[in-house]
């Protein structure tokens, strides 16, 4: 799991994640000073990754772990200094994930590795649009992650 900390006061207007086939979920989330999660975007269709937007016009589709069902949160999305964006590909590098889609077996394989291959690599990327300022420079977050970032 990675974030970004906010440094300024932001909107966030458009979120999208980039991953490949070992990555079953890919989760974003805010969290929020008080300590709290929040779900901003979620994805299991490595294949489509949908774009959602955050304005208040657009109503975006819930997503459902239970049903494999891509969502996000709606409305005006505002993120204050000191929260901080989190995103979490959840990989299932398993004999069973390949055989269920023909791809290479892991033993073929060897370590997944970084790169730009739909099944011989993985990616976890989050691609976004805010207002005032950009968003980079992600960081590695060791602790806990939240039970939505890992259900496959």
């Amino acid at each position: 799991m990675v974030f970004t900390s906010v440094g300024s006061e932001l909107r966030l207007i458009r979120v999208f994640g980039h991953r490949h086939f070992w990555t079953t979920n890919f989760s974003t989330w805010i969290q929020r000073a008080s300590g709290g999660n929040e779900l901003l975007y979620q994805s299991y269709d490595w294949f489509d990754m949908p774009t959602y937007r955050y304005d208040s016009v657009t109503a975006n589709p819930m997503t459902s772990a239970t049903e494999n069902i891509d969502g996000a949160a709606s409305g005006l999305l505002m993120l204050k200094a000191g929260q901080k964006v989190h995103f979490n590909c959840h990989i299932e590098y398993t004999d069973e994930r390949a055989k269920s889609a023909k791809a290479p077996m892991p033993s073929q394989i060897g370590t997944l590795r970084f790169a730009n291959e739909a099944f011989t690599a993985e990616m976890c990327i989050l691609f976004g649009s805010t207002t005032n300022v950009q968003l980079i420079s992600p960081t590695k977050d060791t602790s806990k992650l939240p039970g939505f970032a890992t259900d496959p």
